[in-house]
């Protein structure tokens, strides 16, 4: 889980497409949840296996790594899923 004052990034692991996993948006104000990306839809990046952690770099700490990473141990070795950017965030994520 990842968030700030009003919305929370959170994986699921068995979501998205065939149970590869999912990163949603959660309002915390309304609990209304939206799907980020789905971990098995390849056309939505690299395909996931157990998504269990989110991280956020700051464009202000590491600019040129900066952005929203999904963190899969169980992806294999050469998949980028294992560390991977997400590819649709909102402002501020």
């Amino acid at each position: 889980m990842l968030g700030g004052n009003d919305r929370w990034l959170i994986t699921d692991a068995n979501g998205g497409t065939d149970g590869r996993g999912a990163l949603y948006e959660v309002d915390l104000t309304s609990g209304a949840r939206t799907l980020v990306s789905d971990l098995g839809n390849p056309q939505q990046g690299p395909l996931g296996l157990y998504p269990e952690d989110v991280l956020y770099i700051s464009p202000a700490l590491l600019a040129p790594i900066s952005g929203t990473l999904v963190v899969d141990p169980l992806a294999a070795p050469t998949n980028s899923a294992r560390c991977s950017r997400s590819g649709r965030m909102g402002a501020g994520l």
